[in-house]
């Protein structure tokens, strides 16, 4: 059998247009909707593969209770530093956040902050 050779030009023209026909159902709306949904599904893993990068940011809101919450600060009453100190303690230790959430309700009232501050600490201590 004799081998014929086939030229990269035949290849070429024999090869089909990828797509669809301008009369198909959809035609041009159907393209561009088709690359709309590509330029979505890429921007979704970009976002993705950055949020695992660069990690969690601080919000100007945690920064400010972080700030309010130091002992010398003047930001705030000491009622709104006791009830910052709250929020941070039960992200750290929820048990010891309910303990004194509990206690809010009590007679004595609303504990200081210096309270909770102490239990933050202990919190910290017991997780290192």
């Amino acid at each position: 059998m004799e081998e014929r050779r086939i030229s990269t030009d035949d290849v070429l023209n024999a090869l089909q247009d990828i797509r669809l026909p301008a009369d198909a159902s959809g035609g041009v709306a159907a393209d561009l909707l088709a690359a709309f949904g590509l330029g979505l599904l890429l921007a979704w893993c970009l976002t993705f593969l950055l949020s695992l990068v660069a990690g969690r940011p601080t919000s100007l809101v945690e920064e400010g209770h972080t700030k309010a919450a130091e002992p010398g600060s003047d930001a705030g009453s000491d009622e709104d530093r006791t009830v910052i100190l709250l929020h941070q303690l039960r992200r750290v230790a929820p048990g010891e956040a309910k303990q004194l959430a509990r206690d809010i309700y009590a007679p004595a009232g609303m504990p200081d902050a210096e309270t909770v501050r102490a239990a933050l600490h202990r919190a910290e201590k017991a997780d290192a």
